[in-house]
């Protein structure tokens, strides 16, 4: 049986491949990254919404956030990660993970049984590796915008999405044959699709909390549901045994529950934060990451009666105020492309 997804895994001289095709440590490592990514995110909108809500400015979500550092390019690590970790991925699909045959390639060789055809022990390889490059595309948007021309509203948002639309897609069409395998990745494709979802959503709404919110729950799961992948597929748990069908069935209430409870560890996230924010005891560096532009304005910092803050108080009323004439359009925290572009560096 070497036709059609029958012939997946078998090589180009005809000899399937023994045992599972993928690893655990291959999804936990994905999964983990996307855990990070999504708490990342949630964080900040976590921060800004109790910094904003507590202060009485109208929230605005960004396309990337600024990292807490004091280093010049500090705001463009996020964007950077975009580029670098995808071709470390890229890398290992295609190169490290099978060290012993070199570079994967995609067709056959000249000589092979199936000689130009597409290497099916590759073809899983090459079906994850091309998640990839939307990443990188993003990445160099992001950076497009912020460093050399400002860009129309919401297209930094659209290659955001871009890439999770892509992986969603390539999900549901990946093929597996095992009903445990079928449904894992099936749900693993409907979380990407909600992460789609709510970054589409978000060119056109950024300015609704629960839909950053949304954004950044649903990258969380994705990255938390690929690591009980590998937990489920991989571990040789008995209960999650290929023998019998109730695996397949119960693993949807483990994906509810999952993300039932990120759902509700973001909330308590934002209530510790707000709770701090309302008793002025958020650490500078922490602020740092809202937008440098309403930082400057001195409208998010915490108004300790200190010699300093005393001596630009009048000052800071006069900027608050022409800040506030700005914030019910556009410009209201919409740092996507925001730098050196007078009069329109934001989005």
């Amino acid at each position: 049986m070497d036709h059609g997804h029958e012939g997946m895994g078998i090589n180009c001289e005809g000899v399937g491949r023994h045992g599972e095709g993928g690893t655990m440590m291959g999804h936990i490592l994905p999964g983990t990254l996307f855990v990070v990514w999504g708490s990342w995110w949630a964080y900040n909108v976590c921060l800004r919404c109790a910094v904003m809500s507590h202060n009485k400015i109208a929230f605005q979500s960004s396309a990337w956030y600024k990292f807490p550092t004091q280093l010049k390019g500090g705001r463009m690590i996020e964007p950077i990660l975009k580029i670098l970790l995808p071709l470390i991925a890229l890398s290992m699909e295609l190169y490290l993970d099978h060290l012993s045959e070199g570079f994967q390639r995609l067709y056959c060789p000249k000589g092979t049984k199936h000689e130009g055809e597409f290497a099916g022990d590759n073809v899983n390889n090459w079906q994850h590796a091309s998640s990839y490059p939307a990443v990188i595309a993003s990445g160099v948007v992001d950076i497009l915008a912020y460093t050399v021309v400002p860009l129309p509203s919401g297209v930094q948002r659209a290659f955001s999405a871009l890439w999770i639309g892509i992986m969603s897609f390539l999900m549901f069409v990946h093929e597996k044959h095992e009903v445990l395998d079928k449904m894992v990745h099936w749900l693993l494709a409907v979380a990407m699709f909600i992460g789609f979802f709510f970054q589409s959503l978000e060119m056109y709404a950024p300015s609704s909390p629960i839909v950053s919110l949304g954004k950044a729950t649903s990258t969380l799961f994705v990255g938390a549901w690929l690591i009980q992948i590998g937990r489920i597929l991989y571990s040789g748990a008995p209960q999650w045994t290929h023998s019998r069908g109730t695996g397949a069935m119960l693993a949807p209430v483990f994906f509810c529950m999952i993300f039932l409870m990120i759902c509700i560890s973001v909330l308590v996230l934002y209530m510790v934060l707000s709770y701090f924010q309302k008793r002025n005891a958020l650490p500078r560096c922490m602020l740092s990451t809202v937008t440098e532009e309403e930082e400057e304005h001195g409208g998010l910092l915490p108004q300790h009666h200190s010699r300093h803050t005393m001596k630009h108080k009048s000052s800071m009323y006069t900027e608050m105020a022409d800040m506030v004439h700005l914030l019910p359009t556009e410009r209201s925290f919409d740092s996507d492309s925001a730098h050196h572009h007078s009069g329109s560096d934001l989005n």
